[in-house]
């Protein structure tokens, strides 16, 4: 909502608007997680909050798989 609302004021206002969506979830099965901070401070320039919360997000993930009443011993995913 927040975002929506800085749009349309920004329309109000006759200002230009750019908004950028990045879709990481897959990242987060592809590389490293102790990598992928740094891939995306050094190569696309990510910082500030934006890099905090995601730092934040792949720390101590855990992962388990039930199937039924089949389940593998919880993974620690950091």
């Amino acid at each position: 909502m927040l975002l929506l609302d800085n749009i349309f004021h920004a329309a109000d206002g006759v200002k230009s608007t750019l908004v950028i969506s990045l879709d990481l979830r897959m990242a987060f099965f592809t590389i490293e997680h102790s990598v992928l901070p740094q891939l995306l401070r050094h190569s696309f320039g990510v910082a500030g909050t934006a890099l905090s919360w995601i730092e934040c997000y792949l720390t101590d993930r855990k992962q388990s798989i039930c199937i039924g009443q089949h389940s593998l011993p919880v993974r620690d995913l950091s």
